[in-house]
């Protein structure tokens, strides 16, 4: 017979394989290894060559105040899979990452100049329309801020499996 963690694996493994829009949720209780068994399943398929999908975001909601938080996380996370850079489209994607990290400093930077700060508060929604046909793990549900709404964290989530094609684990403590 086997252990709950070998069919949570099992079921991880079996969700993360192809490229259709899916949700899944893993619960369970606090400390017992939710987090590290997404991200072992998640590296063994990544190095096995193993995914259809290219782009991945972690986050956490731990310290995220507004579904605005959620959404420029998602893009500021988003790493890219396929580390491969054997041709220049590929090279291409793999430098986009350390683009992203910039624009995240830069933005944090503009913040402090009215005008300039303006503009990079106008790009979020630029940045998370990029945030499409990927796999996303949200972790810390349990922990998310007060002003962050369960409703508004569950309808992104409808938006992003329906309207966006992705896959998106929710990681849960029971």
């Amino acid at each position: 017979m086997a252990t709950s963690t070998e069919v949570t694996r099992a079921e991880i493994t079996r969700f993360l394989r192809g490229s259709d829009p899916a949700v899944l949720c893993v619960t369970g209780e606090w400390g017992v290894g939710k987090t590290f068994l997404w991200h072992s399943v998640l590296n063994d398929l990544r190095s096995s060559k193993g995914l259809d999908l290219t782009r991945y975001s972690y986050v956490s909601l731990f310290g995220l105040n507004s579904l605005d938080d959620l959404k420029s996380s998602l893009f500021e996370n988003m790493e890219w899979l396929d580390q491969d850079a054997t041709n220049f489209a590929q090279r291409g994607k793999a430098g986009a990452k350390p683009l992203a990290a910039r624009a995240k400093r830069l933005s944090e930077l503009a913040g402090a100049l009215p005008w300039v700060g303006q503009a990079f508060t106008k790009a979020r929604s630029l940045y998370f329309s990029l945030i499409q046909n990927q796999i996303i793990c949200i972790d810390d549900l349990d922990r998310r801020s007060k002003n962050l709404e369960m409703k508004d964290v569950l309808g992104l989530i409808s938006f992003l499996r329906e309207q966006r094609g992705c896959k998106v684990a929710l990681l849960l403590n029971a």
